[in-house]
């Protein structure tokens, strides 16, 4: 058994996350990061034996239609939830961080293992 990560490296998306007035009402860039760990690589030789992208892509643009989140751990958690439930995924890690926060700061996120 090979083990096999799959990964989405900066997906920008448009999210409206935060308890701040201003953050309710209009969307904010976010970058998303995925590492998603396959129960087994070696297994992998057709899209019906692995994680199709199309269903991870899909899930992430849907997140901008979402409305509110209050938080960055919401919008976290619920891409690990997806994420786990998806055909042969064994565990991987998920960051989602506000790209403009603080003039000084690239960014400001959460990381979180599944």
């Amino acid at each position: 058994m090979v083990p096999m990560q799959i990964f989405f490296e900066n997906v920008s998306l448009a999210l409206r996350v935060g308890v701040h007035d201003h953050e309710r009402k209009v969307a904010q860039r976010y970058r998303i990061d995925l590492v998603i760990e396959m129960h087994d690589g070696d297994a992998a030789q057709e899209l019906d034996q692995t994680l199709d992208y199309d269903q991870v892509y899909d899930y992430l643009q849907a997140l901008q239609n979402h409305g509110h989140f209050e938080l960055q751990e919401q919008v976290a958690r619920g891409l690990a939830d997806f994420l786990k439930n998806l055909q042969g995924v064994k565990s991987g890690n998920v960051r989602v961080a506000k790209t403009a926060i603080y003039p000084n700061v690239a960014a400001v996120g959460i990381n979180l293992d599944f």
